[in-house]
């Protein structure tokens, strides 16, 4: 196994290889008593087209997260009751990049972990199975739709986005749920599922070199297919595909949102982790909780809630405003004219590293929190970060000048879901 030290923190996450292509991640820590394993399959919403031995597939909206829900089935029951015998408690989620499996424990680690590589990693599939699973989850996206802020977030993203795959809902619509067949799910699984494009992170108290004797002798029993598919997306389009939309929902104060849409390829030249680091100093020292434009309108009742947040996917990355507010145009304007009008202090520049430092370290007192860290690295940049810290010393006032001198800011979206009438 790999050591490798996470600079300025006084941590280690090791990093393991099996033969298969498996990649482990573990982060020992005696300060706490449990432990928090992932099983990860780099296989989201968005990857719906795809090709095998240059053979195009492509499978409905919703898929990946159907298969997250239906891998839970075994032949002799539910994973769920085998980690509740063990006193583990396991659980699942779906996002646009990757699926996680996930288990806390702590004790019986070593059956915990083997059962949740062999339950992700053992086909079980049935059309009775699918069928009953489809009801299960048209109810979960009709929950979704009651949801004024998930319906709001997914009809901003179609403003922004004309092509790309995260404008379509990860659980897929009743009608795209509903068309999901076992041939979609055993292609998903055959291809994605496989060690080559599968990681596991286990944070908490273990022994690294106990850990990894677990998953090898675990997989070394396996015959797995190899990982030989070829992710194909939609070219998108620069501008943002709609520039205004007004819809209705539940309710009582129109939500609002308002985007910019910033192409990855004017920063070419710089690391992407740098820029999104850039990206987002600029957002809270202009908008965040403390600065003097969201004390401005939270005082002056133009809204009663404001964020700002940028968003990042493999072609753009977006700045993304959310308020609620009965004077939106009046919200909108003042954006546009902080936008226009940018002020940055070395200062709060400074106070914004150190403050994001302190944070970076507090995430090492939280197995879940290193856990999710691991995740985030892994999927964004495919290897282990172990000079964030050295990253935020060197940014500088200049260089967050320089990111900000190449946006368009006049490429934006303005999204409004007014009360029922």
């Amino acid at each position: 196994m790999k050591k490798i030290e996470i600079k300025g923190v006084d941590e280690y996450i090791y990093e393991g290889l099996c033969d298969n292509g498996l990649r482990v991640f573990i982060w020992p820590s005696d300060k706490v008593k449990s432990t928090f394993v992932t099983l990860n399959v780099k296989y989201g919403s968005i990857h719906t087209h795809f090709k095998v031995n240059g053979k195009e597939k492509i499978v409905p909206n919703g898929t990946a997260h159907f298969l997250e829900h239906i891998k839970f089935n075994e032949k002799d029951g539910v994973a769920h009751d085998y980690f509740q015998s063990l006193g583990a408690d396991t659980n699942a989620f779906t996002t646009f990049d990757y699926t996680s499996y996930m288990v806390w424990a702590t004790k019986n680690i070593d059956l915990c972990l083997n059962h949740l590589l062999d339950f992700v990693q053992t086909p079980f599939f049935n059309k009775e199975m699918i069928e009953k699973e489809k009801g299960i989850i048209v109810q979960e996206y009709k929950m979704g739709r009651d949801k004024a802020y998930t319906v709001a977030g997914f009809e901003f993203l179609n403003c922004l986005y004309k092509s790309f795959p995260v404008k379509n809902l990860i659980t897929g619509n009743e009608e795209e749920i509903n068309s999901i067949n076992i041939e979609n799910v055993k292609d998903v699984f055959d291809n994605f599922y496989v060690p080559e494009n599968m990681f596991l992170c286990v944070t908490g108290n273990v022994n690294p070199e106990e850990i990894m004797q677990i998953v090898k002798k675990n997989q070394s029993g396996k015959k797995l297919n190899k990982y030989i598919s070829e992710i194909i997306f939609p070219k998108e389009q620069e501008k943002v595909s709609k520039e205004k939309m007004v819809s209705v929902g539940n309710v009582s104060i129109p939500l609002c949102k308002y985007g910019i849409k910033i192409s990855r390829d004017i920063f070419k030249e710089y690391d992407s982790r740098e820029v999104r680091l850039y990206l987002r100093l600029f957002a809270s020292m202009l908008f965040s909780n403390t600065s003097d434009f969201k004390n401005d309108i939270i005082n002056s009742n133009l809204a009663n809630s404001f964020g700002c947040s940028i968003m990042d996917d493999t072609v753009f990355y977006s700045m993304v405003f959310s308020f609620d507010s009965l004077h939106p145009d009046e919200v909108i304007k003042k954006i546009k004219n902080e936008l226009k009008n940018i002020k940055l202090d070395e200062k709060d520049f400074k106070r914004k590293i150190k403050s994001r430092i302190a944070n970076y370290i507090l995430e090492f007192e939280e197995i879940e929190n290193v856990n999710y860290l691991i995740q985030d690295y892994i999927i964004t940049d495919d290897k282990i970060i172990d000079n964030v810290r050295d990253l935020y010393e060197k940014v500088n006032i200049n260089g967050l000048k320089k990111i900000i001198k190449r946006i368009d800011f006049s490429n934006s979206t303005y999204y409004v879901m007014n009360p029922k009438a």
